[in-house]
C-alpha cells in the first residue's frame, strides 16, 4: 500500500471519520477544527478536508456500523450513482443503451479508478471522480433542454465535486466550462444555452462556497507550503509519456519516472476504444457529435499531457499546480472522457461485439480491483483520546498545521494553565469549538490555552473579547486576565471570509430554490389555462356547429 505519513490512506480516512464526529455533533458547521489532532492540542483540518465522503458514510455510521465499514459502503453508493451517470450521459447524447452500458463499463474499470481506491486507498479524491459523471450528466441535461428546474438540479451536481475534493473540481471545471462554450456556439438558442450552462457551473461553485472559498483564501495560515516542496514536490512525482501506455501493475510507492513503483496507464483497451470512438465521431454527420468529441479528446490529451514531464514547463511557472502535489492526478480528467468517447465504438460494433469488446475491457483490468490485501482495524486504537495522546496524524507533512507552530508541544490535558503564575482554574465545559473555565488569579496573569492559535478562536473574560497573541515556539492561544475570579470562554467564530462565505451559499441556495418555485408556479398556471381553454374551445366548436344547421319548419 502507498503509506503517508506512517499511515496507509484507508488509514487516514478512518482517522478523519474519527474527528469528523466531533464537530457535526456539537453543531460545528461549516467544520473547521478536528481538537485531537497536534497531540491533543487541534488542528483547521475541516477546513480544507472535503466532506462528501464523510457524510456519505454517516447514515451508515449512524445505523450502527463500524466506522471502517461505513466509509467503504458510503464509497460503493457513489460509485454506483457514477456508473448510473455514465450510462444516462450516453443515453442523452442519444446513445444506445447497449453504448451506454458499455461507455459505463469502461468507466467502472478504468486503470484509475482502480488506482485510487485499491493501491492508494484516497477516498475523499475516490469520491470526486465517483461523482465526477454526475456532475456531467447535470451539465449536459442543462445545455440540451435549458429549464430553470435543470439548471437547479445541474448545480447541485456540479457542487458535488469541490465538496468532494478540491483538486479533481479544479481539473474538471474548465473541461464543462469548454462544453457549454462548444455547445452555445453550436446552438439555435445561444444566449439561452449559454446561460443555462454558466448558471449550473456558477451555481455548483455558490453552493458549495462555504467550503472551498475558505480553504482557498485561507490556507496561509497553515502550512501548505510543504505540499510545493521537499519530497513532496511535483518534480518528485511526474511521470514519463510512456507509462500512459504501458507500466506494470504494482503497489509499491509513487516516484518519478519509469522506475516508479505503481502503474499509471491509461488502459490498452480504453486507448483504443477511445481512439476509435473519436474517429468515427469526427466523421460522423452529427454537428454536435463532432464538436463534443473534440472537446472530449481535447481534455484527454491536455489531461494526459499535464501528467508526464513533456508539461515541465507548465508545471514550473503555474504555482496553483503546483499545490496538487502530485501530476498523475490529471488522468482523472482522461478516466472520464476515454469512456465517453468510447460510446461511438460502442455504437458503431453493434450489440453482439460491443459485448465481446466490454468483456475483453473488464478481463483486461479485472485484476486491478483486487486489493494488496485485507486490513483490519482496532477502531479503538483510532479513538479520539488515541490520537491526541499518541499524537496520531492524518496528514503526510502536517500542512494543516496552523503556521504559528514552530515547535508541536506533547499532549497536556490540562487546558488552560498560567505562564509564570499559578491561577486557580476550574474546567466547565470543553467541546470541539469550545471551552469554559473559572479563573481565580491572585494577581494579573497571563494566561495560555492549550489551543493552536488560529483566526477565528477568540477569548472572552467576563463576556469581552480581549487580545490574543500565540506563544512564541509552541503557537498556542495566550491572553491576559486581570486579578480576580472570571469567567473565561474560549470559542470559534468565523472569520469574515467563513461568514461571508456561508453568506454565499446560502444566498445561491435561496436564489436556486426561488428559480425552482417560480419554473413550478409557472407551469401551474400555464397547466390550468390549458385545462380552461379546452373546455371552452369545446363549447365554442358545439355552438357553432348547432349554428350551421338548417332551420326546421312545422307543417
Amino acid at each position: 500500500m502507498v503509506t503517508r505519513g506512517g499511515h496507509s490512506a484507508s488509514e487516514l480516512a478512518l482517522l478523519l471519520g474519527v474527528e469528523a464526529q466531533k464537530p457535526m455533533s456539537d453543531h460545528q458547521f461549516p467544520p473547521v477544527w478536528a481538537p485531537d489532532l497536534g497531540n491533543g492540542h487541534g488542528q483547521p483540518l475541516f477546513e480544507f478536508a472535503p466532506p462528501l465522503v464523510y457524510a456519505a458514510a454517516l447514515p451508515f455510521f449512524k445505523g450502527g456500523m463500524r466506522l471502517a465499514d461505513s466509509l467503504q459502503f458510503g464509497l460503493a453508493i457513489l460509485f454506483a450513482l457514477g456508473a448510473i451517470a455514465v450510462f444516462l450521459v450516453g443515453r442523452k447524447l442519444s446513445f444506445s443503451r447497449v453504448a451506454s452500458i458499455g461507455a459505463a463499463g469502461a468507466w467502472l474499470f478504468a486503470p484509475y479508478q482502480a488506482l485510487d481506491i485499491y493501491v492508494c486507498a484516497r477516498f475523499a479524491e475516490s469520491a470526486a471522480i465517483a461523482v465526477a459523471p454526475v456532475a456531467l450528466l447535470g451539465l449536459i441535461t442543462a445545455v440540451q433542454r435549458p429549464t430553470a428546474i435543470s439548471v437547479v438540479v445541474g448545480a447541485l451536481a456540479v457542487a458535488m465535486l469541490p465538496l468532494a475534493h478540491n483538486a479533481i473540481a479544479l481539473l474538471m471545471l474548465p473541461a464543462f466550462a469548454a462544453i457549454v462554450a462548444v455547445r452555445s456556439a453550436v446552438s439555435d438558442q445561444r444566449l439561452k444555452t449559454a446561460a443555462a450552462g454558466a448558471g449550473v457551473l456558477v451555481g455548483g461553485l455558490g453552493l458549495s462556497a462555504f467550503f472551498w472559498l475558505p480553504a482557498l483564501l485561507e490556507h496561509d495560515f497553515v502550512k501548505t507550503d510543504l505540499l510545493r516542496t521537499g519530497f513532496l514536490s511535483w518534480t518528485n512525482y511526474i511521470i514519463s509519456p510512456s507509462q500512459l501506455f504501458w507500466s506494470p501493475w504494482g503497489f509499491g510507492y509513487s516516484m518519478r519516472g519509469p522506475t516508479n513503483g505503481i502503474s499509471y496507464s491509461l488502459g490498452l483497451v480504453h486507448i483504443a476504444l477511445a481512439v476509435a470512438g473519436f474517429l468515427i465521431a469526427i466523421r460522423a454527420a452529427n454537428r454536435i457529435r463532432r464538436l463534443d468529441a473534440l472537446v472530449f479528446a481535447g481534455a484527454t490529451i491536455v489531461a494526459a499531457l499535464l501528467a508526464t514531464d513533456l508539461s515541465w514547463t507548465i508545471w514550473a511557472h503555474v504555482d496553483t499546480l503546483q499545490y496538487l502535489a502530485y501530476p498523475w492526478r490529471t488522468l482523472c480528467v482522461a478516466a472520464l472522457f476515454m469512456p465517453i468517447l468510447a460510446l461511438h465504438a460502442f455504437e458503431r460494433m453493434g450489440p453482439r461485439l460491443a459485448s465481446v469488446a466490454l468483456a475483453v475491457l473488464v478481463l483486461f483490468n479485472i485484476a486491478h480491483t483486487e486489493p494488496k490485501g485485507i486490513q483490519t482495524y482496532d477502531e479503538a486504537y483510532f479513538s479520539a483520546d488515541s490520537i491526541a495522546h499518541l499524537g496520531i496524524n492524518t496528514t503526510t507533512r502536517e500542512e494543516y498545521e496552523p503556521r504559528t507552530v514552530h515547535y508541536r508541544p506533547y499532549f497536556d490535558s490540562r487546558l488552560l494553565t498560567g505562564v509564570r503564575s499559578a491561577p486557580v482554574v476550574h474546567q466547565l465545559a470543553v467541546s470541539s469549538n469550545s471551552q469554559s473555565f473559572k479563573v481565580d488569579a491572585s494577581e494579573p496573569a497571563l494566561m495560555q490555552d492549550s489551543l493552536f492559535d488560529y483566526p477565528g478562536w477568540t477569548v472572552l473574560v467576563d463576556d469581552r473579547a480581549v487580545a490574543t497573541l500565540p506563544a512564541s515556539v509552541s503557537g498556542e492561544i495566550t491572553f491576559n486576565v486581570p486579578a480576580g475570579i472570571h469567567d473565561v470562554h474560549v470559542e470559534l467564530r468565523p472569520t469574515p471570509i467563513r461568514r461571508w462565505a456561508f453568506y454565499v451559499s446560502l444566498a445561491t441556495a435561496v436564489l436556486m430554490i426561488s428559480l425552482m418555485m417560480f419554473a413550478l408556479v409557472t407551469g401551474w398556471n400555464r397547466a390550468e389555462a390549458v385545462d380552461k381553454a379546452i373546455p371552452a374551445r369545446a363549447a365554442e366548436a358545439r355552438s357553432r356547429k348547432r349554428s350551421r344547421r338548417p332551420p326546421t319548419s312545422k307543417d
